[in-house]
């Protein structure tokens, strides 16, 4: 008997040594002192929760320092990430921008002035790091101005930031407004481009109203104003039914099909009356085109 647990004391110390528990091996030999050979087999069990429960927090707090180590390496190649997607780019990758603002600038085939060309480049002088980068900003100043649309569809394919495609829209709108065209050309054309590259409405038609000649004079009233100028033009575009994106010839086409068909010299066969409602016809149809001529890109 006495030696049956003479043989558990010792296998428990051997099993505490072998396994490197050295807080089961204490807690063993206290129970011993206390309370002989079952203390030690008591004491051998509190010392394994005790060493359960040390290793547990271990774990617990190299598991919080690894997932905090990652989720600050991850958060810093993130951030690192969207900082740099439109850092240190070249002349080369903004082509497409330079043209869109180049475009505004020459909007309606007017000319380029000294304000517009230092304007420009003040604006891409960060880019021009090398001789070579100004004068290909200096060939792109002089292309004939290119088709908004498609410039601004390759512009939203690399997925810019809110903050880029507004800082476009604040940089197209400010050359645009060198040229001084009338309040309606203004809102329509701005608003366009403000649609196209899905910056806010009100941010966009706070800009546009800072560009207006009678923005806050007595007898204006911008909002006014506004909606019924962008109003009239998508009026315009339903009437000869095509959208705001069709060409010149498509607009063409379109005028001309809705001619043939509104035209009193084509419906000779009608009362008087009905003759006056399509000379009226023709007439909205003929604003129509003039209008969307008038604010084509």
């Amino acid at each position: 008997m006495l030696l049956t647990i003479f043989g558990i004391i010792v296998g428990l110390f051997v099993l505490g040594l072998l396994i490197n528990l050295w807080i089961i091996v204490l807690c063993a030999v206290i129970g011993f002192f206390i309370g002989g050979p079952i203390g030690i087999v008591i004491g051998f069990f509190i010392g394994l929760f005790i060493h359960i429960g040390i290793k547990n927090e271990s774990n617990s707090s190299n598991s919080s320092n690894s997932s905090n180590s990652s989720n600050s390496s991850n958060s810093s190649n993130s951030s690192n990430s969207s900082n740099s997607k439109y850092n240190n780019i070249t002349i080369t990758e903004i082509i497409p921008v330079i043209r869109l603002i180049c475009s505004y600038a020459k909007y309606n085939n007017t000319s380029w002035t000294k304000d517009k060309v230092v304007f420009v480049k003040s604006l891409f002088e960060s880019e021009c790091e090398t001789q070579k980068d100004t004068d290909i900003l200096c060939e792109l100043l002089k292309e004939e101005p290119h088709n908004i649309y498609p410039l601004i569809k390759t512009i939203l394919e690399k997925e810019p930031t809110y903050r880029y495609k507004f800082k476009l829209f604040e940089s197209c709108a400010e050359i645009f407004n060198y040229n001084e065209f009338p309040d309606n050309t203004i809102i329509n054309v701005l608003t366009y481009l403000g649609k196209l590259l899905g910056i806010n409405e009100t941010v966009y038609k706070n800009i546009i109203n800072s560009y207006l000649k009678d923005y806050g004079s007595e007898n204006s009233n911008e909002e006014n104003s506004y909606q019924k100028s962008s109003s009239n033009l998508d009026k315009a575009y339903i009437l000869l039914e095509i959208n705001k994106f069709a060409t010149k010839s498509e607009l063409m086409t379109a005028y001309r099909k809705k001619m043939m068909q509104y035209h009193p010299d084509r419906n000779p066969n009608v009362t008087e009356e009905v003759r006056n409602l399509l000379n009226q016809k023709t007439h909205e149809i003929n604003e129509a085109r003039d209008l969307i001529m008038e604010n084509s890109n």
